[in-house]
This record gives structure tokens, C-alpha cells and sequence, in this order.
């Protein structure tokens, strides 16, 4: 399997809403908000979201990490992974960092 996925180098992936239940977006003055019933009725809220594609886009749940990522691949049964972070410039293809790059797992 192919992936692609903005990763950190982080030792865990960040779950920014771990307890996402029974959930709603607020308008707040010119602001968003998340409120969340959780499981056992907690209700929590959250500001300062972040939308890839804009306001009401999608909503950011998550920050991976690619510790993280290869653990849920090794979960998945996938017996290897391979961070295909490098470069081939007969294609233009050139990683100035080392995040955020295709990752290859093997059954």
C-alpha cells in the first residue's frame, strides 16, 4: 500500500478531540467552536480549530506522527514499512524535510 499523509516526527500522534461523541460546530462571534457529549455526557468544548480548505471546511481531528502511523500499519497486519522519503530528480522529486513524506507497508 501507497500513503501520504502530513505527518510530524512526534513520538505520538495527537488526537485533538479524543473523546468525540455527539458533536456540533458553534458559531462564535467570528469564531468556531466544537462542542462535544461525550459517551458518558461530558460536554466539553474547544476553540482555535483548524479547517483545511477554509472555514467550514474539513476539520483537523488529528496531528499524526509517524511513530504513530507505523504502529497502526504493524495493528493492520502489515509485516514492513518503508518512508519513501528519497529523492529521484530525474522526476523532480526532492524532500527538503523529513516529514510528511510516501510511505510504502508491506503485507
Amino acid at each position: 500500500m501507497i500513503f501520504s499523509v502530513p505527518f510530524s516526527l512526534e513520538p505520538e500522534t495527537i488526537e485533538h478531540f479524543p473523546n468525540l461523541h455527539d458533536w456540533r460546530i458553534e458559531q462564535l462571534d467570528d469564531q468556531q467552536r466544537l462542542v462535544n457529549r461525550a459517551v458518558d455526557g461530558t460536554v466539553t468544548e474547544h476553540d482555535n480549530l483548524v479547517f483545511h480548505g477554509g472555514i467550514g471546511g474539513t476539520l483537523e481531528m488529528r496531528s499524526f506522527s509517524r511513530a504513530g502511523l507505523e504502529r497502526e500499519f504493524a495493528c493492520a497486519g502489515f509485516a514492513r514499512v518503508r518512508v519513501a522519503d528519497e529523492p529521484y530528480l530525474p522526476f523532480g522529486i526532492y524532500w527538503s524535510d523529513p516529514w510528511s513524506v510516501p510511505m510504502v507497508a508491506y503485507r
